[in-house]
């Protein structure tokens, strides 16, 4: 094992871990919608960091599936969060994880499809994904001078700047290797990044 495949492990692991942790710390305490759909965030962001490890799904077995669709889940589950987190709402309403359900749908039809289906349904996952969270930072940036909580107003800003950059990042990738094959030489510069966020 080289020692550029030993830094990534080191950085996706101390990721993982942490995303690992922000979705316990959110879970604890009271269950508000912001809470719920922070660890939800949260976990899907652990799990997109561990389905870029190669040679994980051989490895786990069955365990892989449920990482996995946490992963493609990911940009539903942020934008869900982002609208809890910075729209004054009430209960959880379950309808704002339907678009993490159907990134879901789009990523489990593309696994049984033929190529070009398969192609078409991960451009479809992508383009659905990079809509949501185009959305989510509309929202965050639109409400970030009128929000009355401070502490809410101060995350704004951090989130709105790697947020964008990360996500859009990815999805750019993501829609690329659709068209002109894999950005595997990518993945310590997003295990990197993954670490620092």
């Amino acid at each position: 094992m080289n020692a550029d495949l030993n830094l990534e492990l080191l950085a996706r692991g101390g990721a993982a871990g942490a995303f690992l942790g922000l979705a316990l710390l959110s879970a604890r305490g009271q269950r508000t919608p912001a809470r719920v759909t922070g660890a939800l965030f949260c976990l899907g962001a652990a799990a997109h960091t561990l389905t870029q490890l190669p040679n994980l799904q051989a490895a786990l077995g069955f365990a892989w599936w449920p990482i996995w669709s946490f992963s493609v889940m990911g940009a539903g589950l942020f934008w869900a969060f982002a609208l809890e987190l910075f729209e004054d709402g009430g209960a959880l309403d379950p309808r704002r994880l339907l678009p993490a359900l159907a990134l879901l749908a789009l990523g489990a039809l593309a696994l049984s499809a033929s190529d070009a289906a398969q192609r078409a349904l991960y451009l479809c996952h992508n383009v659905l994904g990079a809509g949501l969270v185009a959305h989510a930072l509309f929202l965050i940036a639109r409400g970030w001078r009128g929000d009355l909580v401070e502490t809410r107003r101060r995350l704004r800003g951090p989130i709105l700047a790697t947020a964008s950059v990360y996500a859009l990042a990815v999805i750019a990738v993501q829609m690329g290797e659709l068209f002109v094959g894999s950005a595997q030489a990518l993945s310590p510069l997003a295990a990197a990044a993954l670490l620092l966020l």
